[in-house]
């Protein structure tokens, strides 16, 4: 299949310059907008510092240590807090599109690294990711250094692998709780592997597992705590997945382009190709139950239980396999000029899906809000935690709790009235007893949430029956209202 072409010059320079190319165009896109509600909760932990990340963490508990002690470095309250704060994970995915064409070289064979590298580097969910203020890309670095350090012990029993398959296993559990779903996946490549022949001592192994248990120790608590906390929400909160969406995680605005361009080149050019090169049984073992077990248990759960675990972002793991076994199906091309036209061809098309996607962000409304409300306008402003719905809203916004971590990020000084993330009969009347209690000294309100939040089903007709007219702006995946009354109070009232 002339494989090393890939990597021979000077195709190898143009594979590299397009690499390149698509991270300086593609991988930016997001840095400099403003933070998602998750990535507030990060710059609320390490906002104070390295010192009270840990306190920290028992309030907002099941954020990963590592990534929070890591963004302490990188926080600040100036004008690029957005792009400096996202460098980690701008650094987790390059690291893992190094690893991934280092494991796809030793799975497919040499020169098969760009052909997994590139359309890696073009996916809608590893540009989006890579550039919020999370630790999943990181997290995908240290699977990926499990996966291919466990495989290199398998193939040559060295200790070197063996202590790096230790060190970073244990790293796993501190990046995601629902990334351990990897360790499964290992028995199955394990058996598959001994099945074929391999031989390795299976007391190693029990070491190993023994340190990934002592090293996820100390989150035992934090783990404890965040199902009391968060537990309820996720069962009360949460849609089931449908079964159309077990397969959209997979990254299919890159398969599609592939899997088309390849029958061209059948039809077209059938002496391209000349018979299917299979890879070993352990690895086909390895990659498949890599790519499907984690999705489908976490489905099944979800769909059993209710719980909300089913997202993208605790399963972005496993559509790393997705690229080693496009880079397989594309070597069966035996034209090389061809092969990279396949995945040029790729990049060029990333712009249609990447155009659009990103989570609604808080700065943009926030300053709209700054804008046009002016400071004394009462805002009643809906919490983006979920956790919100079932603590105690009373004192909010508190700096001291994450429930209101945008305005830490993106202070406004308008006295805010807190709004849970569900809004409930007992929410609803604690927002209209507070409302009541401006009235007197206000004639403008503001409300802002996501734009399908509950709180827009009950609060605008609220205002409307009370005599207040009202306008609107969406924008960043936020709605804005704003409310005035015309009248005096005593003429509008409607109890």
């Amino acid at each position: 299949m002339n494989a090393k072409s890939a990597n021979s010059s000077p195709l190898k320079r143009f594979y590299i310059a397009l690499t390149t190319a698509v991270i300086a165009a593609y991988w930016p896109l997001h840095l400099f907008r403003g933070f998602w509600t998750d990535e507030t909760g990060s710059y609320w932990i390490a906002h104070q510092g390295f010192r009270q990340v840990w306190r920290n963490l028992q309030i907002y508990p099941g954020q990963s240590a590592i990534h929070s002690y890591l963004t302490t470095q990188f926080v600040t309250d100036g004008p690029y807090k957005e792009p400096l704060l996202r460098l980690p994970s701008v650094a987790g995915g390059l690291l893992t599109a190094w690893l991934l064409y280092k494991l796809t070289e030793r799975i497919v064979g040499k020169g098969s690294g760009f052909l997994a590298l590139i359309p890696y580097c073009c996916a809608a969910v590893i540009v989006e990711w890579s550039s919020y203020a999370r630790p999943y890309t990181l997290g995908m670095a240290v699977v990926l250094v499990s996966f291919w350090s466990l495989r290199e012990w398998v193939h040559t029993r060295r200790n070197a692998p063996f202590f790096t398959y230790c060190l970073s296993s244990a790293l796993v559990v501190y990046f995601h709780y629902l990334f351990t779903m990897i360790f499964v996946v290992q028995l199955i490549y394990l058996a598959a592997a001994r099945r074929a022949g391999r031989k390795f001592p299976w007391t190693r192994l029990v070491v190993a597992a023994a340190v990934i248990v002592v090293a996820a120790l100390p989150l035992a608590a934090q783990f404890r705590h965040a199902i009391v906390v968060q537990r309820s929400s996720l069962l009360n909160t949460s849609v089931p997945p449908t079964f159309d969406l077990l397969f959209k995680i997979y990254p299919w605005e890159v398969l599609t382009v592939a899997a088309i361009g390849m029958c061209l080149f059948r039809v077209l050019y059938p002496r391209w190709f000349s018979g299917v090169r299979t890879l070993p049984s352990d690895d086909v073992a390895l990659l498949t139950a890599w790519m499907l077990l984690g999705p489908a248990v976490i489905f099944a759960v979800t769909r059993a239980t209710g719980l909300g675990l089913y997202s993208m972002r605790y399963l972005i793991y496993a559509l790393l396999p997705c690229f080693i076994l496009l880079a397989w199906a594309i070597q069966h091309v035996q034209n090389e000029g061809a092969r990279f036209a396949l995945v040029a061809a790729i990049a060029l098309n990333a712009p249609f899906h990447l155009w659009g996607i990103g989570l609604a962000e808080w700065r943009t409304p926030l300053a709209a809000i700054r804008q046009g409300a002016g400071e004394n306008t009462p805002i009643l402003l809906r919490s983006g935690f979920i956790e919100s719905t079932y603590l105690n809203m009373s004192a909010e916004p508190n700096p001291s709790t994450y429930l209101y971590a945008p305005l830490l990020a993106y202070p406004i000084r308008n006295p805010v009235i807190p709004v849970p993330f569900l809004v409930g009969t007992e929410a609803e009347r604690a927002i209209e007893t507070r409302i009541r209690e401006l009235e007197p000294s206000n004639r403008r309100f503001c409300l802002m949430g996501e734009t399908k939040s509950d709180a827009f089903d009950f609060l605008p007709a609220w205002f409307s029956a009370n005599g207040y007219v009202s306008s609107q702006r969406s924008m960043s995946g936020f709605t804005v209202f704003f409310f005035e009354r015309p009248t005096p109070l005593a003429n509008t009232r409607r109890d």
